[in-house]
């Protein structure tokens, strides 16, 4: 039987016993801790953004710059994830011997969430000629 995750590939062997060590929460925690940060940062920004929308102008010259930092949150984020759960599969294959399984630590990036994260560059990139078009029809009306 093999169960494989991001970060971290279990091969069980005849006669082994599945094994739920409890310290394994708390190394999830200390992993989930940057991407709960990074969370907290693209909700901040989406706040302004949202507010400037409300507000009536959602071509304002800094919304460009917010959803650009959204998307280089998203693409670091992936990185993050990447890394923290190979850290985490490394933590399990070196610090615990499961009798009959073999434990192998995979870094593997999140090609999804990498993508996600260009394309809202992207969109910035369209939000930033938005302002521009903004900007010339304010000061012709």
């Amino acid at each position: 039987m093999r169960i494989e995750t991001q970060g971290i590939q279990f091969i069980f062997h005849e006669g082994a016993e599945q094994v739920d060590p409890p310290w394994l929460l708390v190394m999830n925690g200390v992993v989930a801790l940057p991407m709960l940060l990074l969370a907290l940062f693209v909700i901040y920004q989406l706040r302004k953004v949202f507010g400037s929308v409300a507000g009536g102008c959602p071509f304002e010259p800094g919304n460009p710059g917010r959803i650009r930092l959204i998307g280089i949150a998203i693409c670091i984020s992936s990185a993050v994830r990447s890394v923290g759960s190979f850290l985490g599969g490394w933590f399990i294959e070196h610090a615990v011997n499961f009798p009959g399984i073999e434990v192998r630590a995979l870094l593997r990036p999140d090609l999804n969430t990498l993508f996600l994260g260009l394309v809202v560059m992207v969109l910035s990139e369209v939000f930033r000629y938005g302002s521009v078009l903004q900007e010339d029809h304010d000061l012709t009306v």
